[in-house]
Formats: structure tokens, sequence, C-alpha cells
């Protein structure tokens, strides 16, 4: 007869685990996806620093004429009133 009272237990058991496994299951994938996201958006972020940092360093290095200058020559293609440009050909 001891056999008998266990068999309840045993069902309830069961039908628990058969319940709450899957939904566990369930939280520790999204907790993965969740964890890859927090890593993806860690290395942005590192790299959005990285950025600023260098933004902070051009805007500090506006104030050096030689920089302004190389920058207008660079970037938008501007030369002085009367400056002739030479551009050498290796071959």
């Amino acid at each position: 007869m001891e056999r008998g009272k266990y068999i309840p237990i045993v069902i309830v058991l069961c039908f628990l685990s058969y319940v709450f496994i899957p939904r566990i299951h369930q939280s520790m994938e999204k907790i993965s996806r969740l964890n890859d996201e927090i890593e993806r958006i860690d290395e942005r972020l590192i790299s959005e620093e990285k950025r600023l940092e260098e933004l902070k360093e051009n805007i500090e290095r506006l104030d050096d004429p030689f920089y302004k200058e190389k920058l207008v020559r660079d970037r938008l293609r501007m030369v002085r009133e009367g400056e002739v440009i030479y551009k050498l050909f290796e071959e």
C-alpha cells in the first residue's frame, strides 16, 4: 500500500516538470539572446566613444591655423588665389 501513496506525488511532479521545464528553457534562451545584444551594444558604445574622442580632438585642433588650412585644402579642395597645383605621377 505504501507504493500507492507515492503515485499521486509522482504524477504531480511529472505534470509540474512538463509545465515548467519548457518555460525555463525559453527563459534561458531569452537570457542568452539578451546577453548577446548587450555585448553588441557595449561594442557599439566603445566604438562611439572612440569616435567622440576623435571629434573632440578635431574640435580642439581647429584653433590651429595650419590645421584649418589643411582641412580646407583637403576636404573642400580649395586653393589660394593665384596658386598653381602640381600633381606628380609615378611611372
